[in-house]
């Protein structure tokens, strides 16, 4: 009920990877971590998350060391 409420207000759903693509505008991710979600997103097979984790991980860690 509350959704179709506020839905019904004029709030809309977030588009797919719009969460994403907002954070990388703002400057909260980079683009190698945007792209590290997106794989992880779509990955397929369990060899394919865990590379994906792999990338995001070293992209947090890398980050996390500029700071």
């Amino acid at each position: 009920m509350l959704l179709r409420r506020v839905l019904a207000l004029g709030a809309r759903l977030a588009g797919p990877g719009e969460f994403s693509q907002r954070a990388y505008l703002n400057n909260k991710l980079d683009l190698a971590q945007a792209e590290a979600i997106a794989d992880l997103i779509t990955s397929s097979t369990e060899q394919a998350v865990r590379s994906a984790q792999q990338s995001m991980q070293a992209c947090f860690l890398h980050k996390s060391m500029s700071w």
